[in-house]
């Protein structure tokens, strides 16, 4: 096997070009007039040709010019492929190498051995090496060079003949006998022998290579039949950098050699080792054919496509053509390389020196491809959604994120487009107008991020209830099937593993009990599988243990379009996490009637989160959580001591214990740690505020107002606002019940004002003067009304004392920096 380092060195090269050409170029898909079926490069299976006219008919036609080797590597760059892989042997055995073996040579001087009656092998034109001219014409374009050989041959007298797997053309299907049996021409020797010297004449006069693609075995004759431990042995000895494919061995995609070598397809999902896809801009022929004689081009998007997705899934792809008998490409072929040049242009780095992304958007607008740094993703768009918004949330599961920037990549450069962040969803904009001529477009994105703790699944196992159980038969799809672990939601009509509502509940819900109260990071509902129109005009609610709602996620997927998603997902993880004790889940009636209209089913529910001692949500309760209390209600140093109690772990206990320490009050529950209020650039708003709203904490401050509105960004920080939508009426605050010498203060502010570092000091004067302001001393807490305003914002009701004489009054907002 190759070394992780040469692997890697081979995965920088995402695009490469595949090269068919040999004598069978020259017969374009047909032989004597007549056109045959399948590829041209085994027209002499298709059509049952001795190797003797096969010869004598092609070898006159196939005419190189002298520059056609100059040419294609020319248009292998400006395609932006970076390397280049040509057919050193196919089948027919025919060589583009000049072969010092006497069978390829003829051997027609040497009365010891066989005389080639076809007139040797080599088909470069006199004084010229084909081979040899490929290569430094690719390398002059700063290029890489790949082999294909093929094991397989239809000329030599000692290669495999027999019902062994391997093809053919059946006019020599018992003209000689396996390698390994009785052999009738002693004089030509070993075929193994021709191969390995073959293959040690490539890896030594053709300068360094990148990759050798070997073709191919069968069940019946691989591995050992073609002498492989020896021949990998030799090839390592003198490219111990060289990549070399599976196909020593059976099948496409066994895991043998290097990398594997899926042909025209792309896996599902990938392969857990290295792999290359190849494919053809003729989808029946990889050797040149003619349109008359039945060539069908893919088109330039399709192939863009192909590229997209082999790279979303962590595979090389290389794109064949198939040059005719003077070397030079198709026109149909070379004005596709042109357009694919094209766009490689602009979008080319979204596919190279890429890994597998995990991402499958191919259901929603196209593929998304991850640089190898990990930090950087691509949204490739080949199918804009009719709104316009590409979801870009993928890019940023199993992260805490941050900062996020996206730029749409052009041909002017990258422009720079906004990120629109709501309940921990990212997406962007793309106007249709920004499509280029293959209707693509190509977005970066450009993560600072840390990766996600793993947290518990905390609804696994646990009691759930519901507005109606759907139960025809006795069937009780039951609200424990959706937190039973079991995500498949099966076929079956009599084994269905999912909670689904009664059919005529207009306005379904699930619950689903934790046992306790826990701290939040994310709920994920899983959908049913073929019924994906029911998950939409979703609320997800957070309850504590009084049936409260603590933060409410209405209207996801909010609409009435008939294809839902596979999943829905609230990501809480910029914003300060939530703790509750219920999780329900609800679904609004859509008009039109019928079951896609009412009912909730649901396959699974997740819910990550950590118990309420594990204040940081890292998944383990530890000096960080005793630290992260320390700032917020302590003394803002770190507590230096996690054990307080000395029982050997640091735990709930001793949480409880500093809070009492630093507070007067026990706070058992711990339910309202707020995150750290964290100011980096010193604008007096919280970077993770920033973060939620604007993708970055470097584009606003405090004083600006990207919605044009009548509040600046600390107003709408303040008062629980969205800066960048225009708002008519925020901060209301009013003057009520004045009594016994004080009068009621009541305004509005954000449930986690305290993370954002706000304090909302309230002021008096008697003048309005600017020097007359200040602060009220001996102010109590109120109240507050028991209906809340929502889920995210509360009343702050402060009694304040009078005089008795005119005054006014104020809140001040101080933001802090640290």
């Amino acid at each position: 096997m190759a070394s992780a380092q040469d692997s890697e060195n081979w995965n920088d090269m995402r695009v490469g070009l595949f090269i068919h050409w040999g004598l069978y170029s020259a017969s374009e898909g047909a032989w004597q007039g007549s056109r045959v079926g399948g590829a041209s490069e085994w027209i002499q299976q298709g059509a049952n040709i001795p190797t003797s006219s096969y010869a004598s008919v092609l070898k006159p036609q196939f005419t190189p010019s002298a520059d056609w080797a100059t040419n294609i590597a020319r248009e292998a760059k400006a395609a932006g492929m970076e390397y280049v892989v040509i057919t050193a042997k196919h089948h027919d055995g025919f060589t583009l190498f000049n072969s010092t073996e006497y069978w390829s040579t003829g051997a027609s001087d040497d009365s010891t051995k066989t005389s080639n009656p076809y007139g040797g092998s080599n088909i470069s034109p006199p004084d010229r090496d084909l081979m040899l001219e490929l290569c430094n014409a690719v390398r002059a374009e700063g290029l890489k060079v790949g082999l294909y050989y093929s094991i397989i041959d239809w000329q030599h007298p000692n290669a495999y003949r027999g019902n062994n797997g391997l093809p053919k053309p059946s006019v020599m299907a018992n003209s000689k006998y396996d390698e390994n049996s009785a052999d009738p021409d002693p004089a030509a020797g070993s075929y193994k022998t021709y191969i390995y010297n073959h293959v040690e004449q490539l890896m030594t006069q053709y300068g360094e290579i990148c990759e050798l693609w070997f073709d191919y075995s069968s069940h019946a004759v691989q591995d050992s039949d073609w002498g492989a431990d020896a021949l990998m042995a030799m090839i390592r000895s003198h490219q111990p950098n060289l990549m070399v494919n599976n196909r020593l061995y059976e099948g496409l995609e066994n895991g043998n050699g290097d990398f594997a070598t899926p042909e025209r397809t792309i896996p599902a999902n990938g392969l857990p080792y290295d792999w290359e896809t190849v494919t053809s801009w003729d989808d029946t022929s990889w050797g040149y054919k003619s349109i008359s004689n039945g060539a069908r081009y893919k088109s330039t998007r399709q192939a863009l496509q192909l590229y997209a997705e082999a790279s979303s899934k962590g595979g090389n792809m290389l794109l064949n053509i198939g040059p005719d008998r003077f070397g030079a490409t198709p026109t149909e072929q070379a004005d596709r390389m042109s357009e694919l040049g094209d766009w490689m242009t602009v979008n080319g780095e979204a596919l190279k020196s890429t890994r597998a992304s995990g991402i499958d958007a191919s259901s929603l607008w196209g593929r998304m491809t991850m640089h190898k740094s990990g930090n950087r993703y691509y949204a490739i768009v080949f199918d804009r959604p009719a709104d316009g918004v590409i979801d870009i949330t993928s890019a940023t599961e199993g992260k805490i994120v941050h900062s996020i920037s996206v730029s749409r990549l052009t041909s002017s450069g990258p422009v720079n487009v906004p990120v629109n962040i709501s309940d921990g969803y990212y997406s962007v904009n793309l106007d249709s107008a920004n499509l280029d001529i293959h209707q693509s477009a190509t977005f970066r994105i450009d993560l600072d991020a840390a990766p996600l703790p793993t947290l518990p699944n905390l609804a696994t196992g646990k009691a759930t209830s519901s507005s109606s159980v759907y139960d025809p038969n006795g069937l009780n799809l039951h609200g424990g099937l959706a937190v039973d672990g079991d995500y498949s939601a099966n076929t079956s009509s009599s084994s269905l593993n999912l909670f689904h509502s009664a059919s005529d509940d207009t306005n379904p819900w699930l619950q689903i009990e934790l046992g306790g109260t826990y701290r939040i990071r994310e709920i994920t509902l899983f959908n049913r599988a073929g019924f994906t129109s029911r998950l939409r005009d979703i609320t997800i609610e957070v309850l504590d243990s009084s049936d409260q709602v603590v933060a409410s996620y209405a209207e996801l997927n909010d609409g009435n379009a008939l294809n839902g998603p596979t999943k829905l997902k609230v990501f809480l993880q910029n914003e300060q996490v939530v703790s509750g004790q219920k999780i329900r889940i609800s679904r609004a009636s859509d008009s039109g009637g019928g079951d896609d209209n009412t009912v909730l089913t649901l396959s699974e529910v997740e819910i990550k989160g950590s118990v309420l001692a594990d204040a940081t949500l890292d998944g383990s309760v530890d000096q960080d959580d005793i630290d992260l209390l320390a700032a917020n209600w302590g003394s803002g140093s770190t507590w230096e001591t996690g054990d307080m109690n000395g029982d050997g772990s640091v735990d709930q206990a001793d949480l409880t214990l500093a809070l009492t320490s630093w507070t007067g009050s026990e706070k058992a529950n711990l339910a309202q740690i707020p995150a750290a209020f964290l100011d980096a650039d010193a604008d007096q708003l919280d970077d993770h505020w920033e973060l939620i709203h604007f993708g970055s904490i470097s584009t606003q401050d405090s004083s600006g107002n990207p919605d044009g509105d009548r509040y600046n960004n600390l107003w709408e920080m303040a008062f629980g606002g969205d800066p960048n939508v225009s708002e008519s009426l925020l901060g209301q605050s009013t003057l009520t019940n004045p009594r016994n010498n004080t009068i009621e203060l009541r305004y509005q502010r954000p449930k986690n004002h305290t993370s954002l570092g706000i304090i909302y000091q309230i002021e008096f004067s008697t003048s309005l003067e600017n020097d007359s302001w200040s602060k009220v001393s001996g102010a109590s807490v109120g109240t507050p009304p028991t209906a809340p305003i929502d889920a995210r914002k509360d009343w702050a009701i402060m009694n304040v004392p009078t005089s008795g004489s005119r005054t006014f009054f104020r809140i001040r907002l101080i933001s802090p920096t640290p």
